[in-house]
C-alpha cells in the first residue's frame, strides 16, 4: 500500500479491551466510509478480534496481539498477530443460517460475518501464531 497511512496498536487478550480497540478502528476508519460501511467494518474487526481474545489462549492463558490498520485512498487493510494457538479461519464451512434460523440458535457466526464483510486472508507465523488479514475497498458501497 503505497503512500498508506498506518497505525499500530498492541493489546492483551482481554474483553475488557474490545472497547478501547473498537474506538481506535473508528478513529483510524474516519470518514474514508459511510456510515453504514464504516459499521460493518467495525463489527468484522470487533468479531475477528473477539474470537481471538476469547479462543486462542485456552486454559486462561495471556498474550498479547499486534494490530496494524493501514489505509490509502483506494483500501483499507487491518492485519491481527498474535501468538495464539493457531487457527485457520478459512478452513471453516460456511454456516448454515437455516439452522439457526430454525433452531433458534445463537452465538458462533463471528468468522461467518467477517468473511462475508471484509476480504480475509491467514498465514500462520513464523513463531507458531497467527497473521490474519481482513481488508476492503473503500469505495465498495452497500452490498
Amino acid at each position: 500500500m503505497a503512500g498508506a497511512i498506518e497505525k499500530r496498536v498492541i493489546f492483551t487478550n482481554d474483553l475488557d479491551e474490545l472497547s478501547r480497540i473498537r474506538d481506535e478502528i473508528q478513529d483510524f476508519i474516519g470518514d474514508c466510509l459511510e456510515y453504514v460501511e464504516r459499521n460493518r467494518v467495525i463489527l468484522a474487526m470487533d468479531e475477528a478480534i473477539a474470537n481471538i481474545i476469547k479462543y486462542g489462549y485456552p486454559n486462561g492463558g495471556r498474550g498479547t496481539v499486534e494490530l496494524v490498520m493501514r489505509r490509502d485512498d483506494v483500501r483499507l487493510e487491518f492485519v491481527l498477530t498474535d501468538d495464539a494457538v493457531p487457527f485457520n479461519p478459512l478452513e471453516l464451512p460456511d454456516a448454515d443460517l437455516e439452522h439457526y434460523h430454525t433452531t433458534g440458535a445463537s452465538g458462533g457466526l463471528g468468522v461467518y460475518l467477517y468473511r462475508r464483510l471484509m476480504d480475509v486472508s491467514y498465514e500462520p507465523t513464523p513463531s507458531g501464531g497467527n497473521r490474519l488479514t481482513l481488508s476492503r475497498r473503500i469505495n465498495e458501497g452497500d452490498s
